[in-house]
Order: C-alpha cells, then sequence, then structure tokens
C-alpha cells in the first residue's frame, strides 16, 4: 500500500504527511479537486501540440536559455525534441517565453503550474514548520514546470527497457499527477539502506548517468493511482538537505512502456534559491 492523503486535509493531518514523507520519501495525494480539470485541460492541449509537425513545434523553441540552482545553463526554454522524447519546459520564474504555441496553451500551462506550485509550498510549510512562498525576485526562483511525450516504440532511451535510469532530483519537492500510461517507478527502501551514489538529477529531472546502488523494491506509480484524478508528492535532494536527513530525497526511474503505448507526464519542480547555499552539491 502507498501512503495516501486527500489534497484538502493536508493540514489536517499534517502529522501523517511528514510521517509518511520521514518513512517513504513520497505521498500520493487524492481529491484534487480543480487540479482534475486544470490537469485534464494541460494534457489535452499538450498532446495536440505533440502531433504537429516537427518544423512546427520547432518553431516554438526560445531563446531564452534556462539556469539552474547552480547558475549552469542547462536548456532552451519552450520545445526541444530528440528521437526518444519530446519536451516542452519552462522556468517558472519567467514564463515570458515569446514562444507559447497558444494563449490556450500558456494559460492552461500557468493555471495547473501554479496549483501544483501552491501544493508544493504547503506541503514545504508543513515539513519546515514555517510559511513558505515563492521568492519575490524572478531570479530566486528556479522552478521547473515540463510536460513530456514519451513514444515508446524506438528502444529505451537511457537503457533496455529505461527511458530515465534510477536518479534523486536536486528539488525540494516535486510532484506529478498521474499519468494514464505507466512509466514512473518509485523505490521502496530496504530499511537501512544506503543510495549515497545514486545519480542526482540536474536537468529537470532527467539524470544522464545513474548507478544501480539503492535497495529496495521498484513500484510502478500509475498501477497504483488514478490518472489524472491522483498525484505523487515527492521528494529530492533539496529537502533532504533542508530537513537534515530526516527526508530522503525519493529515488525514481521512468520505464519505458512494453506495449510501446505514447506516454504524457505534466510536472512541476520546486527549485527556491534559499535553500541552495554553495556548496550544497558539492559532496
Amino acid at each position: 500500500k502507498l501512503p495516501r492523503i486527500s489534497l484538502e486535509k493536508l493540514e489536517q493531518e499534517k502529522d501523517f504527511f511528514v510521517k509518511s514523507m520521514e518513512t517513504y520519501g513520497f505521498v500520493i495525494l487524492t481529491d484534487l479537486g480543480e487540479g482534475h480539470t486544470l490537469y485534464e485541460e494541460m494534457m489535452s492541449k499538450f498532446v495536440s501540440f505533440c502531433e504537429l509537425p516537427e518544423d512546427e513545434k520547432s518553431r516554438h523553441t526560445s531563446k531564452k536559455i534556462y539556469r539552474s540552482e547552480r547558475g549552469v545553463p542547462m536548456w532552451f526554454c519552450g520545445f526541444e525534441g530528440s528521437k526518444m522524447r519530446d519536451a516542452f519546459r519552462v522556468s517558472t520564474g519567467n514564463m515570458e517565453i515569446g514562444c507559447w504555441p497558444s494563449q490556450d496553451f500558456e494559460d492552461s500551462w500557468r493555471n495547473l503550474t501554479y496549483f501544483l506550485r501552491t501544493i508544493c509550498d504547503r506541503s514545504l510549510s508543513i515539513v519546515l514548520d514555517k510559511q513558505i512562498s515563492p521568492p519575490k525576485a524572478a531570479a530566486d526562483d528556479k522552478s521547473v514546470s515540463y510536460a513530456v511525450c514519451y513514444p515508446n516504440d524506438r528502444g529505451g532511451q537511457q537503457a533496455e527497457g529505461i527511458n530515465i535510469k534510477e536518479h534523486v532530483d536536486p528539488s525540494l519537492f516535486v510532484i506529478e499527477p498521474i499519468s494514464n500510461v505507466p512509466g514512473l517507478e518509485v523505490l521502496l527502501r530496504t530499511p537501512g539502506s544506503s543510495d549515497s551514489n545514486v545519480a542526482c538529477g540536474c536537468d529537470g529531472g532527467h539524470s544522464t548517468s545513474a548507478t544501480n546502488s539503492a535497495d529496495g523494491e521498484w513500484v510502478c506509480v500509475e498501477k497504483l493511482c488514478v490518472a489524472g484524478k491522483e498525484a505523487v508528492l515527492f521528494a529530492g535532494k533539496a529537502l533532504e538537505t533542508a530537513t537534515a536527513g530526516r527526508i530522503r530525497a525519493t529515488v525514481h526511474r521512468v520505464t519505458q512502456e512494453p506495449s510501446g503505448t505514447t506516454r504524457h507526464v505534466f510536472i512541476f519542480e520546486q527549485k527556491y534559491a534559499d535553500f541552495y547555499p554553495p556548496p550544497a552539491f558539492d559532496d
């Protein structure tokens, strides 16, 4: 059984929430309210966008470059295509990317992003026992929202049957509404196990290298949850640091759906500059 909590009761059941995060590193959020509609509307637009010809999609790549919490240039905002996947990524601190596919697409993206960000802010406020809000300065908000399309018909992106190898994210909280196609697997750790050598993904969750060093049982989230009506909320490396290891970053990976069914996902990663004092990730 996966730890579940109703979104509307997050503060009311904060003790259960904190204990679940400390035990598992993630929770399944139910009763998303308007979040279900916001997600369905956004994914409908993203699916339609992914069906456009490549040259049309490429027109929606921005000249704006996202720089990570370390100040490292990572990628151009907007569309990025490859043989293995298509992605549309936006820095939450600056959504004026100048290449939105349409006003409706932008509006839906903003609405879903802000909804998910609020959940992460509420969650961070609970585990740190202090009120957390997005940074006032746009430059201090390194959060990322991104949608990804995995065709699942071209072999694993990083290994046989694996699109993204096991890793932890550098974020505070990460939230992903449940897709209707399996792919996201989280690690239920063996008690006392160590995952100190697991790679930390640094480009919006897509680690380019990882090791098989974590011990535990892999669980496919989509097979145990309701698509669109539930979301998985999990911890990143910055949250592990902020809680002095009380909440460990969630080891996860993305597998390839054997049927070849295309998988579409939307993810928000919470990254606020105050939680990345150097050399936070230089060890």
